[in-house]
C-alpha cells in the first residue's frame, strides 16, 4: 500500500486550520474594534431589544433636553419679570422719598435759618411715616447739617460726599451708594434732594438716610421654591436681599462679579446661571438696571428648584423606561426559552444522527419555522437511513458476493499452481498461475480497504481493544512477515519495560504492516527500516523510519487524504487505491491516538503515531 492520506490530511487540515484561526483572530480583533455580531439567540434578542430601545431613549433624551431649555427659559423669563417689578417698586420708593423731601424742603426753606426745635419736630414726624427711613436732615448750602431727626447728626459736614457735590453742582437729587452709617454702624444709603428758589439758587438740601435692612417693608415679594430678590448699588454691593440674609460688610461686594448683575450694571437686562456665594449652590437669575439711579434689581432661584417639575417628570419617565426595559428583558428571556429549547432539541437530534441513531425523530415544537425545520430534519434522517441501508447493502455485496468468486479464483489458482508444479510444467505456465493468484489477492485487499474505509467513515467498524504487550507483538509480527516482506531489513527498537497499550491487536497489526510495507518499498535495499517505540507520559509513541528519497513538501499536506497517490507511487506503478494511509489515520484516531510524519528530501521520512497506555 502506497503512502497516501495521513500526513496530507493532517498537514492540510492543520495548515487550513492555522489560516482559519488567523482569519478568525483578525476578524475577532476587528469586531472588538467596531462591533461583534450576536452569536446566540439570547444575544440577538438583547441586541434587538437595544436596537428598539436606543432610539426611544435618544428621542426621549432630546425631548427632555427641549423641556429643559423650555423650563429654564421660562424660569429666567419669570425672574426677569420679577426683577423688573422689584426695580419699579424700588424706583417708586425712591421717588416717594424725593416727593416727601421736596415737601420738607419747601417747608424748611420758608422759616429762618435757625429753625430750632420746630424744624427737628417736623423732621421727626416725617421720619415716622416711612419705616425704612433712619432719619431726615436739613443741610445748608455749605454742606453742614443744621437740623435732623437724629440729634447726633446735627453739625456734621457732608460737603465731601459725592451725592452732595452732584446736587450742589446742579442736579435736582441724587442717591448715594451703600455705606456704613457712622452713628449706628448700619448699612445705609442716602437720598438727597436739593431745594432751590425760583431763580434756581440752592437754598439747602434734605437728606434721607435709609436703613438697607428695613427695605423689606416696601420690597418684600414672596417667592416660590426658595427664590430671592436683591437690590444692588452702582458698586455691586448687595443693598437688600429677600429672604433676608445677614451679610458682613466685606461679603456685600461679590454680586458685581455675577454675570447677570454685571450685565445690568453695564446698562442692559441680563439672565444667567451662576453660583451663589450666600448658599453655595447653582442659581439661575435675571437682573435689570434701575436706570434712574444706576442701581440693579435682580431676582433668582435655585436651579434645582426651577427644574424640580422637570426632574419629577424625568424620574417618572425614567422609571417607566426602566420598567419597559425590565419587561422587554423578561419577554426576551421568555422568547429565548421558547426559541432555544426547540433549537437545543434539534441540535441533540442532529448530533444523534451524526452518531448513527437514524431511527430517532425530532419533536416538532416552537414557532412554525422551527416546526418546519424539525420536519425537515426528520425527512433528512429518513433519507439518510435509506441511503445507509443502501450503502450497507453495497458493502455486504462487495464483502460477500464479490469475495465469494475471488475466493474460488484464489483456490483454483492455488490448485492449478500445485498441479503444474507436480506435473513439472515449465516456468512460463507457473508464472501465469502465480499472476492469477496474486491479482486475486490484490483485488481482495482492495475490497477490504474499500469496506473498511466505508465502515470507518460510518462509525460502524467494530473494535475489540484490550491490553497489548507491544514488544512481543512487534517481534512476532516480524517473524510472521518473513517471506511476505523483507522482514530481515526491519530493525526493532523497543524497551523491555514498556507498559502494555490499549488497542485492538488486529487493527494495530494492520497499521504496522501498512507503514512497514510502504517504508520497505521506499527504502533502497539493503537499507534498514527502523521500527521504534518510546514512552511519552500516558501514551506510547511508535515510529517507522525509512531511508528513502523523502516526500516532497507540496505533497505533505495531501498525504493522508482519501485516494491520494504520491508522485513516487505513480512513477513506480505501485498498486493500490490511495486508501492505505487514509485508513491508517482513521484506525489510529478511532483508538484514541494521532499520527504525523516528518520528512526531508533525500533523507527519508518518519511516520509516528501514538496509542494510549493501559490504565
Amino acid at each position: 500500500m502506497e503512502r497516501g492520506g495521513l500526513l496530507a490530511m493532517d498537514g492540510s487540515f492543520s495548515g487550513n486550520q492555522d489560516r482559519g484561526l488567523q482569519r478568525q483572530t483578525s476578524g475577532a480583533s476587528k469586531n472588538r474594534r467596531f462591533w461583534r455580531r450576536p452569536r446566540t439567540v439570547r444575544e440577538a434578542l438583547i441586541a434587538f431589544l437595544l436596537a428598539v430601545l436606543l432610539p426611544v431613549v435618544l428621542v426621549q433624551a432630546a425631548i427632555f433636553y427641549a423641556w429643559y431649555r423650555e423650563q429654564r427659559s421660562a424660569a429666567l423669563q419669570s425672574d426677569l419679570e420679577l426683577a423688573r417689578a422689584v426695580g419699579a417698586a424700588f424706583d417708586a420708593f425712591v421717588r416717594d422719598v424725593l416727593h416727601q423731601e421736596l415737601a420738607i424742603g419747601l417747608a424748611l426753606s420758608a422759616v429762618p435759618s435757625e429753625c430750632g426745635e420746630a424744624c427737628q419736630e417736623m423732621l421727626v414726624a416725617s421720619t415716622r411715616e416711612y419705616p425704612p427711613i433712619g432719619h431726615y436732615s436739613w443741610v445748608d448750602r455749605q454742606g453742614r447739617i443744621v437740623a435732623s431727626s437724629e440729634p447726633r447728626a446735627v453739625g456734621r459736614d457732608i460737603s465731601d460726599r459725592p451725592p452732595y457735590r452732584e446736587v450742589a453742582g446742579g442736579r435736582d437729587w441724587a442717591v448715594s451708594d451703600l455705606f456704613l452709617e457712622q452713628i449706628d454702624g448700619q448699612p445705609a444709603f442716602a437720598v438727597i434732594r436739593g431745594v432751590r428758589d425760583p431763580r434756581g439758587v440752592l437754598r439747602g438740601m434734605v437728606v434721607a438716610v435709609v436703613w438697607a435692612e428695613r427695605l423689606g417693608s416696601v420690597l418684600s415679594v414672596p417667592r416660590d421654591r426658595a427664590g430671592a430678590i436683591a437690590i444692588v448699588d452702582r458698586q455691586g454691593r448687595s443693598v437688600y436681599r429677600y429672604p433676608a440674609v445677614s451679610l458682613p460688610w466685606e461679603q456685600r461686594d461679590p454680586l458685581k462679579a455675577q454675570p447677570a448683575v454685571a450685565g445690568a450694571l453695564a446698562g442692559y437686562e441680563s439672565t444667567a446661571t451662576q453660583g451663589s456665594v450666600v448658599v453655595g449652590q447653582s442659581w439661575i437669575g435675571a437682573a435689570t438696571p434701575i436706570r434712574s439711579i444706576g442701581w440693579v434689581a435682580s431676582a433668582s432661584q435655585p436651579l434645582a428648584g426651577a427644574l424640580a417639575p422637570l426632574r419629577e417628570s424625568f424620574l417618572r419617565i425614567l422609571l417607566l423606561l426602566l420598567a419597559g426595559i425590565a419587561a422587554g428583558h423578561l419577554c426576551a428571556m421568555v422568547a429565548r426559552r421558547w426559541l432555544t429549547r426547540p433549537i437545543g432539541r434539534l441540535r441533540d437530534h442532529a448530533l444523534a444522527i451524526g452518531r448513527g441513531e437514524l431511527t430517532r425523530r425530532a419533536v416538532q415544537s416552537g414557532p412554525a419555522e422551527l416546526r418546519d425545520l424539525a420536519a425537515a430534519f426528520n425527512r433528512m434522517a429518513e433519507e439518510i437511513g435509506r441511503r445507509e441501508e443502501q450503502r450497507e447493502d453495497i458493502l455486504r455485496m462487495v464483502s460477500h458476493d464479490l469475495r465469494g468468486p475471488l475466493t474460488i479464483i484464489q483456490g483454483q489458482a492455488q490448485l492449478l499452481l500445485r498441479a503444474l508444479e507436480k506435473a513439472g510444467a515449465d516456468g512460463h505456465q507457473r508464472l501465469k498461475a502465480q499472476a492469477i493468484l496474486a491479482s486475486s489477492q490484490r483485488m481482495n485487499a482492495m475490497i477490504e480497504d474499500l469496506v473498511d474505509s466505508a465502515r470507518l467513515e460510518a462509525g460502524t467498524l467494530r473494535l475489540a481493544p484490550r491490553p497489548v504487550a507491544l514488544r512481543p507483538l512487534l517481534l512476532e509480527l516480524k517473524e510472521r512477515l518473513a517471506g511476505v516482506l523483507e522482514s530481515e531489513r526491519i530493525r526493532i527498537q523497543a524497551p523491555q519495560d514498556l507498559p502494555p497499550i490499549w488497542a485492538d491487536p488486529n487493527y494495530l497489526e494492520r497499521i504496522l504492516v501498512n507503514l512497514l510495507s510502504n517504508a520497505l518499498k521506499c527504502s533502497p535495499s539493503p537499507s534498514e527500516v527502523t521500527l521504534a517505540v518510546a514512552h511519552d507520559g500516558d501514551q506510547a509513541v511508535i515510529s517507522v523510519a525509512d531511508r528513502g528519497p523523502g516526500i516532497p513538501p507540496d505533497e505533505l499536506p495531501h498525504l493522508f487524504q482519501r485516494y491520494f497517490r504520491t508522485r513516487l507511487a505513480r512513477e513506480r506503478h505501485w498498486e493500490g487505491l490511495g486508501l492505505g494511509l487514509y485508513i491508517v489515520k482513521m484506525l489510529v484516531e478511532v483508538q484514541g491516538g494521532r499520527i504525523w510524519v516528518q520528512s526531508e528530501q533525500g533523507q527519508g521520512c518518519t511516520f509516528s503515531f501514538t496509542l494510549p497506555l493501559t490504565r
